[in-house]
């Protein structure tokens, strides 16, 4: 090989490894924006005197007030009627929503419910939709979903499906599982009801866990 072809093709190489270790440079920076966005969960104020929980005519607890963040992947901005922010989830108020606010049918968004402490939960609930007038059949509704039980973030083996029916209540899913502090459930969507919509908004109007706190 001559001298000049020995040149280009170290040119070449040289422009490879360029192009390659900006492609790991982007990717860094693509996981970082991920990660920037988990950590941006909402913090609450959990509720710690555990008298002050509501209980049902069976004997389980109301977990709900003892959650420590949320976070949505992603909300619909504010507008003059409304605000759709991920706490308004666990607000007690089935006319207030939470609204994904991505491209699409709101299928590949989820939330996480992080603990903020050693509970076992026995029950969750779904108000699966926009309960407010004729809103519920102009946005999308929760059919299908999927629960993903983390520790720190690391998926566990056990998860649950769950397919809702199409109206205003609470519906609720029994399961069965231990979480301590700082352990999350994340709530996936996988299909949803869309008869009569008028907008690709999915929403949801309250959550709740139920169930038993432990020492």
């Amino acid at each position: 090989m001559s001298m000049t072809s020995r040149k280009i093709a170290a040119a070449l190489i040289g422009l490879c490894l360029v192009s390659v270790l900006a492609g790991f440079s982007q990717a860094a920076e693509g996981d970082e924006l991920v990660n920037e966005g988990l950590s941006k969960a909402v913090e609450l104020e959990p509720e710690t005197d555990i008298s002050k929980l509501e209980v049902n005519e069976e004997g389980l607890v109301n977990l709900t007030p003892t959650l420590k963040e949320l976070w949505a992947s992603s909300t619909l901005p504010r507008s003059s009627a409304a605000s759709y922010e991920v706490t308004n989830l666990i607000d007690g108020d089935p006319s207030t929503v939470w609204c994904e606010g991505a491209e699409g049918d709101g299928t590949r968004e989820v939330i996480y419910i992080t603990f903020s402490r050693h509970v076992r939960v026995t029950r969750f609930g779904i108000i699966p939709g926009y309960d407010k007038g004729d809103r519920w059949t102009k946005n999308l509704r929760v059919k299908n979903g999927h629960l993903i039980f983390y520790s720190d973030k690391t998926s566990l083996t056990y998860g649950k499906d769950f397919t809702c029916k199409d109206s205003r209540k609470m519906q609720y899913f029994d399961m069965d599982q231990e979480f301590f502090s700082d352990w999350s459930i994340e709530l996936r969507f996988s299909s949803v009801y869309s008869e009569g919509a008028k907008y690709d908004d999915l929403c949801v109007a309250e959550i709740e866990v139920w169930g038993e706190a432990l020492e």
